[in-house]
């Protein structure tokens, strides 16, 4: 099995959006049933919950997280991931300081999406409005990760 691990800071909206969201996208493909996606935050709290926003969206789309607990990024999920991707650069350098060997599969996600190479804002605290973007800019970023994929037949 392959294990796509996707990371933001806190893992309680855009990695979450982004890991629950893949997954739905991934049950369209046939050859996809053997990719295991995850999520993780470089500074996650296993006190902390999901954010509503990011919740209700998901929700929206049709996607219940159910029982998502956060959880911190840590060297069994670097090491079992084939592909890691960050939602800014400062997640990129993180892992790299801490997981050197790791450096030939992070990657923003936008960047093996192949789009410009912007970062993904975090919404935490903002609008609904700004949570309904910021899934919509993933969801662009997902389509295309998952086209680069079937190319490659990870």
């Amino acid at each position: 099995m392959k294990k796509i691990l996707i990371v933001c800071t806190g893992n309680t909206c855009r990695s979450l959006m982004a890991e629950y969201l893949m997954r739905q996208l991934l049950e369209k493909e046939e050859w996809t049933k053997s990719i295991e996606v995850v999520s993780a935050g470089v500074s996650a709290s296993s006190l902390a919950k999901p954010t509503e926003n990011a919740l209700r969206v998901l929700k929206e789309i049709g996607i219940e997280p159910g029982g998502h607990q956060p959880q911190q990024l840590r060297r069994g999920l670097v090491d079992e991931a084939d592909l890691i991707l960050v939602m800014e650069k400062i997640h990129r350098d993180w892992i790299l300081q801490d997981y050197p060997s790791s450096r030939e599969k992070v990657y923003l996600l936008n960047e093996f999406a192949g789009l410009r190479e912007e970062e993904i804002p975090d919404p935490i605290g903002c609008s609904y409005e700004a949570y309904e973007t910021c899934l919509n800019v993933i969801k662009s970023a997902l389509i295309r990760v998952i086209e680069r994929l079937a190319e490659r037949r990870i």
